[in-house]
C-alpha cells in the first residue's frame, strides 16, 4: 500500500494538468462522502460519540439525537446541540 506521504509528494512534485487535478480531486470527495455514509450506517440514536470542534479547539463528547442525510445532531452535556458531519464523529 502507497503511504499518504508518497501520495502527497506525488501530487505536489508533479506536473499534473488542470484536469488530472480535477479528477484526483473528485476521487478525494468520493472517499468522503463513503466514509461519512459508512459511519452514518453504524450510528444509532443513543450512541456516545465524540468529535473535534477547530473552531474551539476541543474535543466534545455527546449523545446521538438525530441522523439526518448530511449532519448528525449531537447533544454535549453543558455545551448544546452541535450540527456535526459523520465523518468527522468516532463511536465512543
Amino acid at each position: 500500500m502507497v503511504s499518504i506521504n508518497d501520495i502527497n509528494h506525488t501530487i505536489l512534485a508533479g506536473n499534473f494538468t488542470n484536469e488530472q487535478l480535477n479528477s484526483i480531486g473528485m476521487a478525494v470527495q468520493f472517499a468522503r462522502n463513503q466514509l461519512s455514509r459508512k459511519t452514518k450506517a453504524s450510528l444509532r440514536l443513543g450512541d456516545n460519540v465524540n468529535f473535534y470542534s477547530s473552531k474551539m479547539g476541543r474535543d466534545y463528547t455527546g449523545e446521538v439525537i438525530k441522523i439526518a442525510r448530511k449532519y448528525v445532531t449531537v447533544r454535549s452535556p453543558g455545551n448544546g446541540l452541535w450540527r456535526v458531519p459523520a465523518n468527522m464523529l468516532t463511536v465512543v
